[in-house]
């Protein structure tokens, strides 16, 4: 169920991107021209980028379908004039290269998030990932292992109360407040 669900997902959402852009090229064609380049190629990106690659081919294909529907002459037909014809293959090498630019750095940022998500978790020192409210995000293994803490326990508190013993917390807290 899972797999059909990602599937329906990232499918469907190359479908709304690719109907979005169709709808905003309609929407501005006496104003841009040629805006439908833009916005398709940008429908053909955002779907490589969260539906991968599949979903990025999928919206290159539905996108020349509507390109050459709409934007491309004859109108309204779905054939392409030969003097159209290079017109017709840029955009479609423009929009086989963002698709494949889009999925590519999305993969490469997922790569790169689990190479530093080993790291983390592998360092043999204790490390304490803390927001701006010195709330607790995150804790390695060493941490809990020295500090005593189960990850549960950590996430969420605060960074002083993990950190310092019980009687010097009023004279951390005061110094801070200075």
């Amino acid at each position: 169920m899972r797999i059909s669900r990602s599937f329906a997902f990232r499918y469907g959402i190359a479908l709304v991107f690719v109907g979005a852009a169709l709808f905003l090229s309609l929407l501005l064609q006496n104003y841009l021209r040629e805006g439908f380049l833009i916005f398709f190629l940008l429908a053909v990106m955002l779907s490589g980028w969260f539906g991968r690659t599949g979903a990025g081919l999928f919206a290159v294909v539905v996108s020349m379908i509507a390109a050459a529907y709409y934007f491309i002459r004859p109108y309204h037909a779905l054939e392409v004039e030969l003097d159209e014809l290079p017109y017709f293959l840029a955009f479609l090498v423009s929009a086989l290269v963002t698709s494949w630019l889009g999925s590519a750095r999305r993969s490469a940022e997922e790569k790169q998030q689990a190479h530093l998500d080993e790291l983390f978790e592998q360092t043999p020192e204790a490390i304490m990932l803390s927001d701006a409210q010195d709330r607790v995000l995150r804790v390695n293994k060493r941490f809990t292992q020295m500090f005593g803490y189960t990850i549960e326990e950590a996430v969420n508190r605060s960074c002083v109360d993990l950190i310092v013993p019980m009687g010097m917390r009023g004279e951390v807290l005061n110094n801070r407040l200075q």
